[in-house]
């Protein structure tokens, strides 16, 4: 913006020249407020027609001609009429040689002051201030319209450029203006801006932030999210064997940045089609682009030789007054010591000692077994030296976790290994502990939560994922969800590693996202459970939505005649500021839906009551105009409980919706309100697929997925603060270390209680057989794995090494199998599927019903009588199969080739439909009728018979549980008497 288009240098200059508040007010309201405006008032030239000045401007805004304030006016007229030819003249004749523009410093300062209550509390004054000279650059590339990039250096501050500027006439420069003439020019003082620490260039950068949104070319908030991702991908641990991202990579990919934001302005610097400044936009695009984030990897590491701390001799060596034959012997022996130190380095490690080295700078070995905590020698024995083989240290102590980096942790034990850390997310890696009995305990670390305990004089280090931390007692942590509808919430606090159960009295199996249990909370029975799961400790969060409608403003509106015509209803109110509990006059329908509502409002009172009791944490949701926070249930609300108010257009709702959550604890991720920066769309009625109407009320109903998820994380942050951690049994903690090494997990739809081994080991080995069994004598590298584990997959791979070589090796997974007390510790804290509001499928909900109310003897009994039932019925089957093939052609018989293998006729011939009954303890099954023909399909050995096959199957048709092949067949109309119609189908 220029000096002709600021209304604060206008309003500033009007009072200097010393006109009214009111003339200046009266010159608002006629949208004289620029220069730039003034200076074209009326249709003529200062001086030129002074009646039309005086008819136009003197008359309306002071109402007489001789008024004092008339001399005044015609100044400002000539002023602004004079800028405003200046500033078009100086755009007409200007060059890349010139001055960059000056924005004037009232409009600064009017800018600043509106950005400042914008970002409040972060205060932009001392070295958050930019300069004038920054701004003024960034002024100038917006009225060109074009981007260029403003080296950190130039990013000063407005204190450094007051304390800097010299009042010296000397400080002039002879250039060339646009026509040719030379003339002297002022030379700005040269500033630098400090970028000694990581701070001074996060400063540096924030001032070009302000800067920009003084300058209207990028709003602060976007460039904050320039520096944000800068100085994520700056303070990123990286790998091991790479060096951290540097200032320089930062600096490149900032120029980087600027490029393509050249590239995507070329037509110019215009603004968003909903406002927005010109940058914001392209900007974004090219953070979810690849395009910074490669130039922000880190860098392999300079691989440079040991340094010398021998200092170098002043005179020659002993080796150089040798002859020259001595001296080449010399050199051959070098050589091929350091041939044998490479390839003792290139010694395959194991799979536990990950990131360690096999041998020192001097070509020694290390030990493995002592390490492992496996070798019973004291001291250095034949197999290497007894040191610490990570990388780097050498110590006289084996590693108390193996493959830790980079940093220390709580637990590692041992104060001299300073070198140990975590490893980095979504590695897996595997590691050890000595034991009091020289026996190792292996694990797989994922990341950073780790926690340790004894336990029948081992040392054990348990270590899950960052969701997932370490719970040695109890269950996994639980959420409830009432009056959940699709179960929103409750999906997204499992997605994050809980567990959760949804309850409503209307459950859509098309819209739920979540597990949901269909149970109605009006009534005893049902609310009697809850308040016991509650009660009982059962549950660690509780997620309220009581039903709105009766409660909803939205009745008090009226319908246009033509929407009342159309949909053919009107809501009436059926609730009041002053009846909040129900309007008396209700009669029917209208006052059993009260009534219905009030004994859910009360009862989410009591479940309220209940979570502070029990020091649980609750949301209780509604709209904030709902007329049920009015009502008795919700008066005289408990000290510990407050309002928080969101609109959830900003959690991805497409109307401004105002919600209100009532708490017991404090969430700083549900208080956004709408920022203005995204279009909603109207209330009212909105038209449906069916040519029908629908409320818009209705359709903001369902909880985005966004607010979802702030909501489970606001739970899980709130449980994990009460000193509660996500914690998992069995075959669901082998899933997470699945995916935390980046593997994909798969398992049965229910949850494996007790898991059959303890935990898993893998190991890479090259030319060497990995034993079915871990034994005492077990060859290296299995020495490290507990005696006893079990194979259980083993496969071969090839990779190529640094140097080119390929390499062939083997990868294992053995399975170590719990200790008798340990797996008793963990059975005592599993709890029965039946005492816990965890979902079981139907098929093992029945089985374990039929378990509990039946003896072992009648369990047997029933088993041995289901198998003779299937047997005989595949018995009965074959002599069926055999009749069949009795009326098929001989060479049909040959080109079919019928199943001869009894046990797999047997298999599939007992689940053909109708064989199975629908029994307590079995769903219903239903099969394909022309299963063996589908498997000789299969089976056929060239295409003619495919064929062959193929056409048979189009003539054959399911009648009664059999296959019928005919030449010619026409099928029946209706199904036979005594066959079930599902499944038969008209030609």
């Amino acid at each position: 913006m220029s000096l002709v288009d600021s209304a604060a240098v206008f309003e500033g200059r009007a009072r200097t020249i010393g006109l009214p508040d009111a003339t200046v007010n009266a010159m608002a309201l006629r949208g004289w407020t620029t220069h730039a405006t003034f200076a074209f008032c009326v249709t003529t030239q200062p001086g030129a027609d002074e009646q039309a000045f005086v008819d136009g401007v003197v008359i309306p805004l002071l109402g007489a001609q001789d008024h004092a304030d008339a001399p005044k006016l015609r100044r400002l007229f000539f002023e602004a009429h004079t800028l405003t030819s200046a500033d078009l003249r100086r755009k007409v004749d200007s060059s890349e040689l010139e001055a960059p523009r000056k924005l004037p410093a009232p409009e600064i300062a009017q800018r600043l002051e509106l950005l400042q209550e914008r970002v409040r509390p972060l205060i932009i004054a001392n070295v958050l201030e930019p300069s004038h000279q920054l701004i003024n650059v960034l002024v100038q590339c917006v009225e060109d319209g074009r981007v260029r990039y403003v080296e950190w250096a130039r990013c000063t501050s407005r204190t450094q450029e007051v304390n800097n500027v010299k009042e010296d006439g000397d400080l002039r420069v002879w250039k060339t203006d646009s026509s040719g003439a030379i003339k002297a020019v002022n030379k700005e003082p040269s500033l630098s801006a400090n970028l000694t620490t990581e701070l001074d260039v996060h400063n540096a950068l924030r001032r070009r932030g302000v800067a920009y949104e003084v300058a209207q070319a990028m709003s602060f908030e976007v460039h904050e999210k320039v520096i944000n991702f800068f100085f994520f991908e700056l303070k990123k641990e990286p790998m091991e064997g790479f060096s951290a991202v540097s200032l320089q990579q930062l600096a490149a990919a900032d120029r980087e940045m600027h490029v393509r934001l050249a590239e995507a302005t070329r037509g110019g610097l215009r603004p968003g089609p909903a406002g927005e400044l010109p940058l914001d936009i392209p900007v974004q695009q090219i953070l979810d682009g690849p395009e910074l984030r490669w130039m922000l990897m880190p860098m392999p590491k300079k691989m440079t030789g040991k340094a010398s701390t021998e200092p170098a001799p002043s005179n020659r060596t002993p080796a150089d007054n040798e002859p020259k034959r001595n001296r080449n012997e010399v050199a051959k022996k070098t050589k091929e010591a350091a041939a044998r130190l490479k390839k003792l380095k290139r010694t395959p490690m194991p799979k536990q000692l990950s990131g360690c080295v096999p041998c020192n700078d001097e070509g020694q070995p290390y030990c493995f077994g002592y390490n492992l905590g496996t070798c019973k020698s004291t001291t250095d024995c034949q197999k290497g030296l007894h040191k610490c083989c990570k990388k780097g240290c050498g110590k006289g102590h084996s590693p108390q976790v193996a493959a830790l980096r980079k940093r220390k942790t709580a637990a590692t034990n041992d104060s001299e290994c300073q070198r140990f850390g975590l490893t980095s997310k979504r590695q897996r890696l595997d590691g050890g502990l000595d034991g009091s009995e020289g026996i190792p305990l292996l694990f797989e670390h994922l990341d950073e939560k780790v926690a340790s305990s004894h336990h029948d004089g081992l040392h054990q280090v348990e270590a899950q994922t960052d969701l997932h931390g370490i719970a040695h007692q109890g269950r996994n942590l639980f959420l409830l969800d009432l009056f959940c509808g699709t179960a929103g919430v409750a999906a997204a606090f499992q997605s994050l590693g809980g567990e959760a159960l949804g309850i409503d009295h209307l459950v859509d199996k098309r819209r739920v996202k979540g597990p949901v249990a269909k149970v109605d909370l009006a009534k005893k029975p049902g609310q009697d459970t809850v308040l016991k799961w509650i009660r009982e400790g059962k549950v660690d969060g509780v997620m309220l939505a009581p039903p709105c409608g009766t409660s909803s403003r939205a009745r008090e509106i009226p319908l246009p005649r033509r929407l009342r015509e159309r949909c053919g209803m009107q809501p009436t109110p059926l609730r009041s500021d002053k009846w909040p509990n129900g309007l008396p006059h209700l009669r029917g329908i209208a006052k059993i839906k009260v009534q219905a509502a009030n004994k859910l409002y009360a009862f989410t009172r009591q479940v309220m009551q209940a979570c502070n009791d029990a020091g649980i944490p609750f949301i209780c949701e509604n709209p904030r105009r709902s007329l049920m926070w009015q009502t008795d249930a919700f008066s005289d609300l408990p000290a510990c409980c407050f309002f928080q108010y969101i609109h959830a257009c900003m959690y991805g709702s497409k109307r401004r919706k105002s919600t209100a959550f009532l708490m017991n604890f404090h969430a700083e991720n549900l208080l956004l309100q709408c920022d203005g920066n995204h279009d909603h769309l109207p209330w009212g009625m909105v038209d449906t697929k069916d040519a029908g109407l629908k409320f818009s009320t209705s359709l903001e109903t369902e909880y985005p997925a966004p607010l979802c998820k702030q909501l489970a994380w606001a739970f899980l942050e709130q449980i994990q603060r009460q000193g509660k951690q996500l914690h998992c049994h069995g075959a669901h903690t082998e899933q997470l270390q699945k995916i935390g090494s980046g593997t994909q997990p798969r398992g049965g739809r229910s949850p494996v209680l007790m898991a059959e081994f303890q935990f898993k080991v893998d190991i890479t080995t090259s030319g060497t057989v990995p034993p079915q069994c871990i034994a005492e004598d077990s060859p290296p590298p299995f020495q490290g794995i507990p005696v006893g584990a079990k194979l259980l997959s083993s496969r071969t791979f090839s990779e190529v090494g640094l140097d080119g070589e390929k390499k062939l090796g083997m990868r294992s997974t053995y399975g170590v199998f719990s200790s008798p007390w340990d797996f008793l510790g963990r059975a005592l804290h599993v709890e029965h599927p039946l005492d816990t509001p965890q979902l079981v499928d139907r098929s093992n909900l029945r089985a374990i019903v039929f378990l509990r109310d039946h003896s072992a003897a009648d369990v047997k009994l029933y088993r041995a009588t289901q198998l003779r039932r299937f047997v005989t019925r595949a018995e009965l089957l074959m002599k069926e199969e055999e009749a069949l093939k009795a009326t098929l052609d001989k060479d049909e018989l040959e080109t079919f080739g019928f199943l001869r293998c009894e046990p797999q006729y047997e298999s599939l011939t007992s689940i053909e439909s109708g064989v199975v009954a629908d029994e307590p303890l079995f769903n219903e099954v239903h099969w394909w009728g022309a299963t063996s023909f589908f498997l000789l399909l299969l089976r056929s050995s060239s295409r003619t018979r495919a064929l062959r096959v193929l056409l048979l199957l189009l003539r054959s048709r399911r009648v009664g549980g059999k296959i019928l092949t005919t030449r010619r067949f026409d099928p029946p109309t209706r199904p036979p008497p005594g066959v079930r119609n599902k499944g038969f189908k008209r030609k």
